[in-house]
C-alpha cells in the first residue's frame, strides 16, 4: 500500500506516451471499490417532497415533451414507473425477459408511490410488480397494433423489504396458454438499515390474476435470511445476477456466500464463493436449492477479505450446458500478467449436477496479446508488464451460443499494482478530467468478447466506448471526476450512475449474439468531455456460424428514423436488453430482421430518488428495437419506412475514429455504382471530396487527413441518390 501511494505521488503530471514501451504515463492513482457493490449500503436516500438539487441540467434535457413522439408500436413507449431508480442500477440483473413459447415479454420492477399493494407492504417501494407485454413485436404483427401491457403485483413484505428485483416467466414445458404460466423473481432484502437476506416470489398469470394482490399460495412468498438459520439454502448475498429460465424447467440466479458475508461452508475467514440458486416448479410454487463454487482467490493481508469482485452465469437454451464466472485474484499463478482481477470459470454439461473448473485465461499467450497491448499503463513495480483488470464499472455479461460456446463480454483497465492489498487501485489519466482511460487512439475502453467451449480461450474486439462513467459519490466530487457533469439529482452526497451497461443476448436458437451498450456523443456532452451523460444505446449483432459482425446500430436515436422519442434520445439511462430474442428472420448474409426487447429508465427531472408528495417517479420506456441488415431501426409511425429493395448503399462506417493520419470509409454496396465522398467541417464547409467506382460487396476508400486541423468533421457518402453520413474526429 505504501509503495502504491509513493508511486502515485511521484507520477509525472503531463499526459504523454512513453516512447520506450508505447504506453501512456498516468497522472494519478485512485482506489476504487469492488464495483459489483457486494457491500453496497442498504439505506436508500430519504424520500422528500422536493425534487432534489442538480449540479447541472443540460439544456438538451429541458425539453419537456408530454408524450412520446409518434404512435407506432416501435416508438419508445412509457409504460410503467417506479418510486426510485435503485432497482435498475445493476446491468446484469435480468429485469426484461422474452418467452418464445408465449411470445410475450416480462418486465420486473419496484412499484411507484401511488400503487397500493394489498396487503400493504413497505409504504414507499417494497412491492414488486411485473408487466406482461403482448403484441410487442412489429415483425410478427401489424405495425399499427399497439402493445398490450398487463400489470400484476407478485411480491411484498412489510418487514424485509424487497430490493433489486429480477425475474421472468416460467412456462411449463409444452404450454402455450399464458394462464398456466407464472411470473417468478428474486433479489435481496433489507430491514431499512442493513441487508437481511433474499426474497423469492411467484404468481400465476392470466387476466384473473392481473391485480394488486401477491399470491397467498404457500411458498409463493419466500424469504431466506442471512444468516440462514435452519433453511437449507446458505445465507446468500445479493441474489440478483443473471436470472435465467431454460427449457429443462429450471429457474436460476447467482449470488455470493462467504464467511465475511455469513453462510459459507468454507472455514477460512474472508473466503467468498459463487452461489447458484435453482428453482424447481412443483404444485404452483418453487422449491429452491443451492450450489456453491469456491474460487479460492487471493486474500488481502490487511483485512483477510477475498479479492473477489463479481459473479455471473450463462446457460444454453436446453439448460444442459452452463458456465459460472467469478472475478477475482488468482493466488497460485506466478505469471505477473495473470495476477489481476480476472475470471475463474466453471462449466457443467449435465444441467448443474456437477461442475468443473476450466483453464484460466493466460495473458502471456499470443492469443491474448491484443488485450495486454491495449492497456495504456504498466504496473508500478515493473514498467514492462501491463496487467488486465476485468472491472465491471462499464458492465459485464455472458451468454451461450448455438455451439454451447461461452461468450463473456467485458472491458479491461490497467492495474497499478497486483499486491493483494493494493489490487483495487486504478490509474487515472489527464490532469483536468481524471478518466480511467486515456481516450486516445489505441487506448480506449474496448469491448471484448472472450469465448471458450471449456478448453482454450479466444478474444475478439467488438467495439469501443466513446465515453466512460462519471463518479457517483460526493467524496469523489470536485474537478475532473464527472460528478458535476452527471445530470442526475444529488441526494445525501451521491448520484445515480448510468454506465456503459454492456449486455449480451442471443436469439432463441443461439445462431446470433447481440451486444448492447450505452455511450454519449462528445459533440453534445458538456465541454465535449468523455463522461457518459447523454447516453444512447448501441447494438451490434454477431452471426455465430460465419463469425460475421454487423455494423453498429443506434436504437435510441437511429439516423434513419423520421420520428424519435425526445424523452429517450440522448437520455437512454439504465437500459436493459432481453437476454433472449426471437430468432432472426431472413439470412444474415443477405437480408435479415431482428427484434430485441429493450427498456430505458429516466424521468424529466432526472431525480433518481423519486418523490411521493408530489409524486415524481422514474419512468420506464419499452421498445422492440427492430434491426435490419441495412441498419434501419423501425422507429417510425405506421406507413413510414424505407423500401429495402431500392437500397444501394448499406453499412457505412469510418475507421479508425478518431484518426490522425488516414481514415478509411468502409461501406457495403448492393450493386456497382459511382460514389461521391465529401468531408465537411462543423460549419458545413466542404474540405475534401473525391469520387470512386465501387463494386458489389464491401468497399474501402482511404482519406488522408494529415492536412486537416484537429476537430470534428462529417464524412458523407453518396450513391444512386442515397446518402450516408458519419462523424469523424481528427486528432
Amino acid at each position: 500500500m505504501k509503495k502504491q501511494l509513493l508511486f502515485g505521488s511521484a507520477l509525472v503530471t503531463a499526459f504523454a506516451v512513453n516512447a520506450q514501451n508505447h504506453r501512456v504515463k498516468p497522472t494519478g492513482i485512485v482506489k476504487v471499490s469492488k464495483t459489483n457493490e457486494l457491500t453496497v449500503s442498504s439505506t436508500e436516500p430519504t424520500m422528500s417532497s422536493s425534487t432534489g438539487s442538480q449540479n447541472q441540467v443540460p439544456t438538451l434535457l429541458a425539453n419537456k415533451d408530454a408524450a412520446a413522439s409518434g404512435t407506432a408500436v416501435t416508438t419508445w413507449k412509457s409504460f410503467a414507473a417506479s418510486q426510485n431508480v435503485f432497482g435498475h442500477l445493476v446491468s446484469n440483473s435480468r429485469i426484461i425477459n422474452y418467452d418464445e413459447n408465449l411470445d410475450v415479454v416480462s418486465y420486473i420492477y419496484r412499484k411507484p408511490c401511488s400503487y397500493s399493494i394489498s396487503p400493504i407492504s413497505e409504504s414507499n417501494s417494497g412491492g414488486i410488480l411485473a408487466h406482461i407485454i403482448r403484441n410487442w413485436n412489429p415483425v410478427a404483427i401489424n405495425a399499427s397494433v399497439q402493445p398490450q401491457f398487463d400489470s400484476t403485483a407478485f411480491g411484498s413484505d412489510a418487514t424485509n423489504f424487497k430490493r433489486y428485483p429480477q425475474g421472468g416467466i416460467y412456462n411449463p414445458p409444452g404450454n402455450t396458454n399464458i394462464n398456466n404460466a407464472y411470473i417468478v423473481g428474486c433479489g435481496p432484502t433489507t430491514g431499512g438499515s442493513g441487508w437481511t437476506g433474499n426474497w423469492f416470489s411467484s404468481k400465476q398469470l392470466g387476466s384473473a390474476n392481473y391485480n394488486n394482490i401477491p399470491s397467498t399460495t404457500p411458498n409463493a412468498q419466500q424469504w431466506i435470511p442471512n444468516p440462514p438459520g435452519t433453511n437449507p439454502l446458505k445465507g446468500m448475498n445479493f441474489n440478483r445476477y443473471n436470472f435465467s429460465i431454460t427449457d429443462d424447467g429450471k429457474v436460476r440466479s447467482v449470488a455470493t456466500v462467504g464467511t465475511d458475508n455469513p453462510g459459507s461452508s468454507q472455514a477460512a475467514p474472508g473466503d467468498t464463493s459463487l452461489y447458484i440458486t435453482t428453482g424447481n416448479f412443483s404444485a404452483g410454487t418453487f422449491s429452491w436449492t443451492g450450489t456453491e463454487l469456491y474460487p479460492d482467490f487471493r486474500k488481502a493481508p490487511n483485512d483477510g477479505v477475498t479479492n473477489m469482485s463479481d459473479v455471473l452465469m450463462a446457460w444454453n437454451e436446453a439448460g444442459t450446458v452452463g458456465y459460472a464466472i467469478a472475478l477475482g485474484q488468482n493466488k497460485t499463478t506466478t505469471v505477473t500478467v495473470n495476477q489481476g482481477i480476472q475470471p475463474r470459470v466453471w462449466k457443467t454439461t449435465n444441467s448443474g449436477a456437477s461442475w468443473a473448473a476450466i483453464p484460466d485465461m493466460d495473458f502471456a499467450s499470443p492469443s491474448m496479446s491484443m488485450v495486454v497491448n491495449d492497456l495504456p499503463s504498466a504496473i508500478n513495480v515493473n514498467t514492462a508488464v501491463a496487467v488486465p483488470w476485468f472491472r465491471s464499472g462499464e458492465g459485464i455479461d455472458a451468454v451461450v451460443d448455438k455451439d454451447d460456446r461461452l461468450h463473456f463480454v467485458a472491458t479491461t483497465v490497467s492495474h497499478s499494482s497486483v499486491h493483494p492489498d493494493s489490487v483495487y487501485y486504478i490509474f487515472s489519466y489527464n490532469t483536468t478530467d481524471r478518466y480511467y482511460y486515456p481516450h486516445i487512439p489505441g487506448y480506449r475502453p474496448y469491448i471484448y468478447d472472450f469465448t471458450t467451449t471449456g478448453t482454450t480461450w479466444a478474444v475478439r474486439k467488438i467495439d469501443s466506448l466513446s465515453t466512460e462513467s462519471p463518479r457517483g459519490t460526493a467524496a469523489s466530487a470536485g474537478s475532473g471526476t464527472g460528478y458535476t457533469e452527471n445530470p442526475w439529482a444529488e441526494d445525501a452526497g451521491s448520484k445515480p450512475v448510468s454506465s456503459g451497461r454492456i449486455q449480451l443476448g442471443r436469439t432463441v436458437n443461439g445462431n446470433q449474439i447481440y451486444y448492447s451498450w450505452a455511450e454519449s456523443d462528445t459533440l453534445i456532452t458538456n465541454g465535449n468531455k468523455k463522461w457518459n451523460t447523454f447516453p444512447n444505446v448501441k447494438v451490434r449483432i454477431l452471426d455465430v456460424a460465419t463469425n460475421s459482425l454487423s455494423p453498429e446500430f443506434n436504437i435510441t436515436s437511429p439516423a434513419t428514423a423520421s420520428v424519435t422519442n425526445n424523452l429517450v434520445k440522448n437520455r437512454a439511462f439504465f437500459h436493459y436488453t432481453s437476454p433472449k430474442s426471437p430468432n432472426l428472420m431472413g439470412s444474415f448474409a443477405t437480408s435479415y430482421t431482428l427484434a430485441i426487447p429493450a427498456s430505458v429508465t429516466n424521468n424529466q427531472s432526472l431525480n433518481g430518488n423519486g418523490t411521493c408528495a408530489p409524486e415524481n417517479p422514474v419512468i420506464h420506456f419499452f421498445n422492440a428495437a427492430t434491426i435490419t441488415n441495412a441498419g434501419v431501426i423501425y422507429n417510425n409511425p405506421p406507413g413510414v419506412g424505407i423500401n429495402e429493395n431500392s437500397k444501394t448503399l448499406t453499412k457505412m462506417q469510418v475507421i479508425p475514429n478518431p484518426a490522425s493520419n488516414n481514415a478509411n470509409v468502409v461501406f457495403d454496396m448492393l450493386t456497382d455504382a459511382k460514389v461521391l465522398v465529401s468531408v465537411t467541417d462543423v460549419t458545413g464547409k466542404v474540405v475534401k471530396s473525391l469520387t470512386a467506382n465501387s463494386t458489389l460487396g464491401q468497399n474501402t476508400i482511404n482519406i488522408n487527413v494529415n492536412d486537416l486541423k484537429a476537430g470534428i468533421y462529417f464524412v458523407s457518402l453518396s450513391a444512386n441518390n442515397q446518402k450516408a453520413t458519419a462523424k469523424l474526429i481528427v486528432e
